[in-house]
Formats: C-alpha cells, structure tokens, sequence
C-alpha cells in the first residue's frame, strides 16, 4: 500500500536513515511502524537450516516494506535488512496516523 508521502508528513510521520546492513526490523519482533522507502533498497530474509539466507524479497524507492504484518496479530517472521544505505518515512501504527491517513 502506497500512502503519499505529504500525508505521511501532515500526520507526524518521521524520517529513518539506515547504513548497509543495519536492520530495520528482525524476526520475530513486533509490527508498530508503516516503513515507506525514499531512497535506497532492502531485503525482506530470514535464516534457513545451515544459517543459509532465504532472500524473501527485495524492495526499492517509493515500496512500502513489511505493511500486511501491521494489520495481522503475528510478529514479523523475517528480518529487514538495507542493501545500501536507505532512507525510509515511517508512521506509528499506535498513534492512529496511520490508519487516519489511509482514511
């Protein structure tokens, strides 16, 4: 889902910057941000047996990263990780700004 990014700013969405390889968010943690990519790439990946990395999907300016796990009552089964040096707007799913801006 692609939310404007000047409805993102009216409803207090912030700006995260991420080197690469730092995470945005790990298996198993808990969704609470809408993530939205200004600049940059990332994979969605978990570990297979072995420590093998299974590369689930990729994702670029303009995508919105790990949305369906915000409207779900799991944790996000995979991690994020940037590429290369990303740029992301983020909304908190429990101020209530991310559902008044899909409204």
């Amino acid at each position: 889902m692609f939310i404007e990014e000047d409805l993102l700013i009216a409803f207090g969405g912030d700006i995260i910057e991420l080197k690469k390889n730092e995470l945005l968010f790990k298996d198993n943690s808990v969704p609470a941000n809408y993530y939205q990519i200004r600049k940059g790439k990332i994979k969605l990946t978990n570990l297979q047996t072995g420590n093998r990395e299974f590369i689930q999907s990729l994702h670029l300016k303009g995508e919105c990263v790990g949305e369906i796990f915000l409207f779900s009552a799991y944790h996000y089964p995979l991690a994020a990780v940037a590429m290369e040096r990303l740029s992301l707007r983020t909304s908190r799913r429990e101020t209530g700004s991310l559902s008044r801006a899909c409204t």
